[in-house]
């Protein structure tokens, strides 16, 4: 799924710039032609192959989004303990009222 919309970001910033450079041409020749109308076809394949940006991006987004849920995961499972010991804590008596809402 994220490949898929990074193909689709890249492809789309492709077609612009493309669309950009000759829609400039475009203007200092459409005086003679007439409608102007362009169709591009981009092979997503030969774009995540070939383009090195592209790839090295992809291998930072990817680094940063494992050490997001290797975070996320950690947040959780002390999240989990805490919760896990106040529920002994509450069930054993060992707490208050006052120590219970203050929690």
């Amino acid at each position: 799924m994220r490949n898929l919309l990074q193909l689709t970001v890249v492809c789309c910033l492709v077609l612009f710039i493309s669309c950009s450079k000759s829609d400039k041409a475009d203007q200092q020749s459409n005086s003679s032609t007439g409608s102007g109308l362009k169709v591009a076809y981009v092979n997503g394949d030969t774009i995540l192959l070939n383009y090195k940006e592209f790839r090295a991006q992809s291998e930072t987004m990817d680094a940063k989004q494992k050490n997001a849920e290797t975070m996320l995961q950690e947040k959780g499972a002390a999240l989990e303990r805490e919760f896990n010991d106040y529920q002994q804590r509450a069930q054993k008596g060992t707490m208050t009222g006052k120590e219970m809402q203050a929690h």
